[in-house]
């Protein structure tokens, strides 16, 4: 900010006392008239009060100027403080949402672990109750559940030992054939109008092929002689002497019979008690067999 140049006061001018005393010789000289002399002292007294009133006039500015440009320096101070608090505040706020987002996303990967620990532990009790059921599917003795079964008839010391009211699917290798047409290289000759000769070879033959394809499906029986699958629409049955080899799967069982045709049974949520109990049955074993 500019400064204004600080105003002399008129006694310490040079030129005003030299214009006095320039006044004052002319005043006490002999030959200077009275009314010169009169109107000399008139100027001097006139230029000492102009300078004086100048003076107090410039002050009185100075006075006046100084609040203005106090106040004008309080309001920027006040602005400048205002600025300040309003740029802390913002801070703040962006602060504040920048922790909000921070806390939601660790909030959410906390309750995401827990979910994850929460599934991992339902995963390893249903592992060990199952494990602690398979331990007790091969021990216990089948004799308990032996029964008679409405609507099926069974043989002679023939006894159901496991239902399952899941609907399974049984199905079989079928063989199916396609025709296949192949056509070699191969010409026409123009003999006459509406009559072409047809040069060339054309040979067709047939491929076969397996394919799994479901035969029947129901709920199953499982005894000590047969396997049934029952639905409204009839019955079909499995006879355990004729089965040589099984492979047992999570969700179903692979059978081979002496023919050497294969029989697929899915649709399991869980097929290890149905193995466990088909096998025990195929080696005659029913009663407990407790293993040490």
């Amino acid at each position: 900010m500019k400064h204004k140049k600080e105003t002399k006061p008129w006694y310490k001018r040079f030129w005003i006392w030299l214009l006095i005393f320039s006044c004052l010789n002319v005043l006490f000289d002999a030959s200077t008239s009275i009314w010169e002399k009169f109107v000399i002292c008139i100027c001097i007294a006139l230029l000492i009060i102009g300078n004086t009133n100048k003076k107090v006039s410039t002050n009185a500015k100075i006075d006046t100027a100084t609040p203005a440009q106090d106040i004008s320096k309080t309001d920027k101070n006040i602005t400048d403080e205002n600025r300040q608090t309003q740029q802390i505040e913002q801070t703040k706020v962006k602060v504040g949402f920048l922790d909000k987002i921070k806390e939601k996303r660790e909030q959410k990967r906390i309750e995401k672990a827990k979910k994850a620990e929460e599934l991992r532990i339902q995963q390893q009790q249903a592992e060990e109750e199952r494990q602690r059921n398979i331990m007790i599917w091969q021990n216990e003795d089948l004799t308990q559940y032996a029964c008679k079964v409405n609507g099926l008839i069974l043989r002679k010391n023939e006894f159901c030992y496991l239902s399952i009211d899941e609907i399974i699917i049984w199905s079989e290798d079928r063989i199916h054939s396609r025709r296949i047409n192949y056509g070699g290289p191969t010409a026409t000759v123009h003999i006459a109008k509406g009559l072409n000769y047809r040069l060339g070879s054309i040979s067709a033959r047939t491929e076969k092929y397996s394919e799994i394809t479901p035969i029947f499906n129901g709920a199953l029986y499982l005894t000590n002689k047969r396997i049934f699958l029952v639905n409204n629409q009839g019955t079909k049955a499995l006879v355990l002497s004729g089965i040589v080899s099984v492979n047992p799967y999570s969700d179903g069982t692979e059978l081979f019979r002496q023919s050497g045709k294969r029989i697929l049974l899915t649709g399991f949520s869980d097929a290890t008690k149905f193995n466990i109990y088909l096998k025990r049955i195929l080696n005659d074993n029913l009663t407990e067999d407790y293993e040490e």
